[in-house]
């Protein structure tokens, strides 16, 4: 190093190097902006926003729901509903065949007691 730093009298202060440099708001709003994605919080937020861009991707991409066939504002709306209908049903037949037993036996369960109720009731006003 210089022999001049201790004492502070370099006779060359002059000519050297001063490093400096300027901080930007903007590059201040990215750090912050950096900061909040690595919390905890944003990235359970995050989670719960892909689950809800899901669906309008899924239209755009299968349903082809900008481009309708439909014409008016209430064509618009029932083929957005019938659109929105097919990936309720999908779903559905998706989670009967994983879980078919359980849809069955519970399917059972309800016309079973169903029928018990209904027999009682008319046995009841017999």
């Amino acid at each position: 190093g210089c022999p001049f730093a201790a004492c502070g009298n370099c006779p060359f202060k002059e000519h050297k190097r001063v490093r400096s440099g300027n901080i930007s708001r903007k590059m201040i709003q990215r750090a912050e902006i950096q900061r909040t994605i690595r919390s905890d919080e944003f990235e359970e937020n995050y989670r719960f926003r892909n689950g809800v861009e899901a669906i309008p991707s899924q239209l755009r991409r299968n349903q082809k729901i900008d481009n309708l066939p439909y014409r008016g504002f209430l064509g618009k709306k029932m083929g957005c509903f019938l659109a929105i209908t097919a990936i309720n049903v999908r779903r559905a037949l998706r989670y009967a065949q994983e879980d078919a037993k359980k849809v069955l036996d519970y399917i059972f369960q309800l016309v079973f007691t169903g029928m018990l109720v209904n027999f009682d009731l008319i046995s009841q006003t017999d």
